[in-house]
Order: C-alpha cells, then structure tokens, then sequence
C-alpha cells in the first residue's frame, strides 16, 4: 500500500522530501506538467482527447491527494507533539515558570519547515490537476454543444 510508503518516509525531515521522487507522485506531477502545456496549447480540443485528459487527471490528482494527507498529517503530528512535550516540561518545573504557548508553537512550526514546503509543492499540483479538469469539462460541453448545433 502506497500510503504506509509515504509514512515511513513522512516520519523524518530527512526523507519526506523523497514523496516527491516516489514513482506514483512523479508519474502523476508529470501528468499534471503536460496537461497544463497541452490546455496552454489548445490540444485538448476534441472529446476524445479530453476524456483521456480527465481521465489521467483525475487519477494523478487522486495519487497526489494522498500524499498531500500524509504530509499534511505528519506536520501536524509533529507540531503537536512537540508542544505538548514541551508543555509537560514546564508543568514539570512547578508553576513558578510560565508556559508560553505562542513562542512554543513558533518553534513547532519552525520544526516542520521541510513539510510545509513539501505540502505546498503536493497542494499546487492538486490545484492544477482540478482546475484542468474543470476547464477540460467546460470544453467538453462546449465540444458536444457545437456538435449538437451542427446536427440541426
């Protein structure tokens, strides 16, 4: 299963980088990069080829859309732990020291910096991919409207 694949490599800063690199999520990136040229250069103007774009789309989305959870899950995870580890510290110390929630979820975000990056890569290509496939069935309808005027 992809997704136990995906967290093993989420569980470190190191490695949630190589989401990235999986083959699934380059393949579906890859997909993604084409369609934007071929909507860019009008060669998704038929129905045929549109059905096949929606199709490919909407699997690469689906493919990225899982990774995007994953990472989406391990930073927040970590941000989470890392301010309750931190809360317990203080409470360990006797109420004479305060606990600073702010600066303690400061240093959590700042902990997950690489997975921000990473979840905002997975985030623009889902938008892409959905915004293909929004204009694909626009074009589509367009398609099938034009055919259905010139039957008449």
């Amino acid at each position: 299963m992809r997704i136990l694949q995906y967290e093993k490599l989420a569980e470190n800063t190191e490695e949630v980088g190589l989401i990235l690199e999986e083959k699934d999520i380059a393949d579906s990136i890859q997909i993604i990069e084409d369609y934007n040229r071929k909507l860019k250069d009008n060669e998704c103007n038929n129905a045929e080829a549109n059905k096949i774009a929606q199709s490919k789309l909407a699997g690469a989305f689906g493919e990225v859309d899982i990774a995007w959870a994953v990472v989406e899950s391990a930073k927040e995870n970590m941000e989470l732990k890392f301010y309750y580890e931190e809360k317990g510290k203080y409470e360990d110390k006797g109420s004479d020291v305060k606990f600073n929630a702010t600066a303690t979820k400061e240093k959590g975000r700042a902990l997950t910096n690489e997975y921000r990056k990473v979840r905002n890569y997975l985030q623009a290509y889902k938008e892409a991919a959905q915004q293909n496939i929004i204009v694909l069935q626009s074009l589509l309808k367009d398609i099938r409207a034009e055919k259905g005027s010139h039957a008449e």
